[in-house]
C-alpha cells in the first residue's frame, strides 16, 4: 500500500493527476485514476477519507507538492506552549529557523491556562499552536472544548499529514518523553510547512471554523 508523501518537486506528469482543489472530494477523481499512479493536491488541501481509500485501493500514492508564496506574504505566527518546566524547547525551536514562521514561546504551570490561552491564539488568523506536554489526552480533551481548535496528538511523522488533514488540524500537542527529540522536531516542521488549514465542511458544524 502506498505512503502518503510530502515531495517537494513533483513526479513526472504523464502518470500524475495535479489538483488545486482545497478540499479533495471523490468529484475530483472519479474516472480520472485510470494509468495515475501519484495525486498531487495543495500542501494545505483536505483529502477525505472516501478519496484516501480509493487511491489505496488503486495504489496511487499522494502527494503533497508545495505552493508558491505570494510576494509580501506575512509569516504564520506559531505559538509554542510548553507545560512546566523540565522541557528545554530550544532544540525544537532550531528545527525552525529558515521556515516562514513567526515563533512566540510560552510556559505554563497549569493544563488549562495553557489551553485556555492557546484556544485564544488560534482566534486570530495565520497562526498555529504547538503543545508540549506529558498529558497529552487531557490537553486534546481540553483544547478541544473550545471552538474553533482542532487539536491532534502528533506520535508518528509518517501518519501525521494525515491526522492533520482529517479534521484542518491548527493546534499540535505532543509528548517529549514519547516520541523523542528528533521527531518532536520533524513532526513540528511537518506542522509548519502545511500551515494553517480550513476546518473540512462536513466537520464544521460540530468543529467549528
Amino acid at each position: 500500500m502506498p505512503e502518503q508523501q510530502d515531495r517537494a518537486t513533483g513526479p513526472a506528469d504523464h502518470d500524475t493527476l495535479i489538483l488545486s482543489a482545497s478540499v479533495v472530494t471523490m468529484a475530483h477523481v472519479d474516472g480520472r485514476l485510470e494509468g495515475i499512479r501519484f495525486v498531487a493536491v495543495p500542501q494545505r488541501a483536505v483529502v477525505t477519507p472516501a478519496v484516501r481509500d480509493e487511491l489505496h485501493r488503486r495504489q496511487v500514492t499522494l502527494v503533497y507538492r508545495d505552493e508558491p508564496k505570494a510576494k509580501g506574504t506575512p509569516p504564520v505566527r506559531l505559538v509554542v506552549g510548553v507545560l512546566g518546566s523540565r522541557f528545554d524547547p530550544r532544540g525544537l525551536l532550531a528545527a525552525l529557523e529558515g521556515e516562514p514562521v513567526q515563533v512566540e514561546l510560552e510556559r505554563y504551570d497549569c493544563l488549562v491556562a495553557a489551553t485556555d490561552a492557546l484556544a485564544a491564539a488560534l482566534a486570530q488568523p495565520n497562526t498555529l499552536g504547538v503543545l508540549v506536554t506529558t498529558h497529552p489526552a487531557a490537553a486534546l480533551c481540553l483544547a478541544n472544548r473550545h471552538r474553533g481548535v482542532r487539536a491532534v496528538w502528533g506520535v508518528e511523522p509518517s501518519r501525521l499529514d494525515e491526522c492533520l488533514g482529517d479534521v484542518g488540524a491548527n493546534l499540535l500537542v505532543l509528548h517529549p518523553g514519547m516520541s523523542g527529540p528528533f521527531l518532536l522536531r520533524r513532526m513540528v516542521t511537518q506542522f509548519c510547512r502545511r500551515g494553517p488549514a480550513h476546518c473540512p465542511p462536513a466537520l464544521e458544524e460540530r468543529l467549528g471554523s
